[in-house]
């Protein structure tokens, strides 16, 4: 399931800085605006699947709904 999210973009001097504000840290700096966009999409994924790690032994799951 695909989630849109705000890429904050600026120029800084001879390059672009791109902010995804939900990922802490998550800042990247290239020459062209989709170098940025690039890194921060991979940082995404990373954190993502960072985030889906196996439950802990002993602990049970169950699916809930939360606003993005």
């Amino acid at each position: 399931m695909q989630e849109a999210f705000a890429l904050e973009y600026w120029s800084d001097s001879s390059s672009f800085v791109g902010h995804l504000p939900e990922i802490p840290g998550g800042f990247s700096q290239a020459e062209t605006l989709s170098e940025p966009e690039e890194r921060i999409r991979h940082a995404h994924e990373l954190v993502v699947d960072d985030q889906r790690s196996e439950p802990r032994p002993g602990a049970d799951t169950r699916e809930i709904l939360l606003e993005a």
